[in-house]
């Protein structure tokens, strides 16, 4: 599992995800090997050794200065949205018609006067851009009650998938099912089912392993797809770029 989680990170070449690797990896090994200071400590030479390439890949990466900056301008750009509309939001889905209304002249020097934007990469700005400090506040509230949770039950494995996910939620959207992963965790744990032993015949272990690989490949082969055809469209191959797409989506 961590041989092909390496394998994802550097595939996918998202620092976040590094970072929140790393993190993830250092909470889980406080917890798990809490009595156990050399194993802890090798687990979080492991997650530190692991931050470090992704910082030495991202040096490696010209694009890495215009992403950062990009972020950057797009915070910049939220005070302004949250202004509007402070208490309530401008609505949930609604982030990227709030967005156009106060881009900064940075913001459109850095991505062109044609980007849309749909999240804020960062999930605390996006709560409050969307949902208002009220919905800001229900959120942490969320967290402050996640947080008592894990602390309470004390689970290596959840408590670092979710910090994990929280580290990433802070520079990057996180699709949904991580999301349906995050509820589902706390679900459990909160109905006190983490005492009972699962016990499920191998074959099906096998059978939902292989189809969750499947599934994941399918994904791996449409994100391909979809790199060919900005490249041909690029290129200005329209009727190979269109076809392409078709075939990502």
């Amino acid at each position: 599992a961590g041989g092909l989680t390496s394998l994802g990170l550097a595939a996918s070449g998202s620092r976040g995800a590094i970072l929140a690797a790393a993190a993830g990896a250092v909470v889980w090994g406080l917890i798990e090997f809490k009595d156990r200071p050399g194993a802890r400590r090798a687990v979080l030479a492991a997650a530190v050794a692991l931050a470090l390439l992704g910082a030495g890949a991202w040096t490696a990466r010209r694009e890495t200065a215009g992403a950062a900056s990009a972020r950057l301008a797009l915070w910049a750009c939220l005070p302004a949205a949250v202004r509007e509309h402070p208490l309530l939001g401008s609505g949930p889905g609604t982030f990227q018609a709030a967005m156009r209304r106060h881009r900064t002249a940075e913001f459109v020097a850095l991505l062109g006067p044609k980007t849309t934007q749909v999240h804020a990469h960062n999930d605390l700005l996006h709560a409050a851009a969307t949902t208002g400090l009220l919905g800001l506040a229900a959120y942490l509230w969320l967290h402050a009650g996640a947080f008592s949770l894990l602390r309470s039950v004390r689970s290596a494995a959840v408590a670092g998938g979710l910090a994990a996910l929280c580290v990433q939620a802070k520079v990057n959207p996180l699709p949904l099912g991580a999301w349906a992963l995050a509820a589902l965790l706390l679900g459990t744990l909160a109905r006190g089912e983490r005492r009972e032993a699962a016990s499920w015949p191998p074959a099906f272990a096998a059978a939902l392993a292989a189809a969750v690989l499947l599934a994941a490949l399918r994904l791996g082969v449409a994100d391909a797809r979809f790199s060919q055809a900005r490249r041909a469209s690029a290129q200005g191959r329209t009727a190979a770029a269109g076809a392409l797409f078709d075939a990502a989506l």
